[in-house]
């Protein structure tokens, strides 16, 4: 019993420590992406490293949504996965996997 209740402890306080070095930057400019009825919608889907809990596929989700062109997010620590939708054309790679290596998250690529 004690060391179960040390390893629930244990990892509620090391994936808080974890959301504490997550810092994640805000940027000051707006980008707007119109939508039209027409407007296509694609699918990446990345390997990401470093989620342990549903509040870090959170952060994951959270942070890549706050990108202009995206359309939804689905991560699971579980799978090490990230499902994103976008608009075609509105969003880079690049941009996206920035996002997530800025909120404390290793993308394998």
């Amino acid at each position: 019993m004690r060391i179960f209740i040390f390893l629930l402890v244990f990892t509620a306080v090391s994936c808080g420590v974890s959301e504490q070095k997550k810092d994640v930057k805000e940027s000051s400019s707006v980008e707007s992406v119109e939508l039209n009825s027409n407007a296509k919608i694609d699918t990446m889907v990345l390997v990401v490293e470093g989620m342990t809990c549903t509040g870090c596929e959170q952060t994951v989700e959270k942070t890549v949504l706050a990108l202009p062109g995206i359309k939804s997010v689905e991560a699971s620590h579980i799978e090490k996965m990230a499902t994103i939708q976008f608009v075609e054309g509105a969003v880079e790679k690049d941009k996206v996997v920035k996002a997530i290596k800025g909120a404390g998250y290793e993308v394998v690529e």
